[in-house]
């Protein structure tokens, strides 16, 4: 049975996902962004 009502405590949206600095704007561009609210650069 379905169970409509489930909610993953985890999702994509709270986690951050490092790319390379030269490559943040274009996976902001890209559909990464509707996955991850946080694209930012590898440290």
């Amino acid at each position: 049975m379905l169970d409509l009502d489930y909610h993953d405590p985890f999702s994509l949206s709270d986690a951050t996902l490092k790319v390379p600095a030269e490559s943040v704007e274009a996976y902001k561009a890209s559909d990464w962004a509707d996955y991850f609210d946080n694209i930012v650069p590898l440290d």
